[in-house]
């Protein structure tokens, strides 16, 4: 499974929109969208916060 499938399935847990978790990090749902489907990836500012955001630590969205 990859980062941005572990991101989606993580956001769909928490019952979260793309959108929804864009604000929480201040960025847009469509680049959440772009994680998702691995199409970009994170800088390690937003990765932090999206840890929080996702009440989750790095071991669960990076293992594979």
């Amino acid at each position: 499974m990859s980062f941005g499938s572990r991101l989606r399935e993580r956001r769909e847990i928490l019952d979260l929109k793309q959108s929804d978790l864009g604000k929480l990090l201040g960025i847009t749902g469509a680049a959440i969208g772009n994680y998702e489907n691995d199409i970009s990836t994170t800088k390690a500012d937003i990765l932090y916060r999206l840890f929080d955001a996702l009440q989750c630590d790095a071991n669960y969205l990076f293992q594979d």
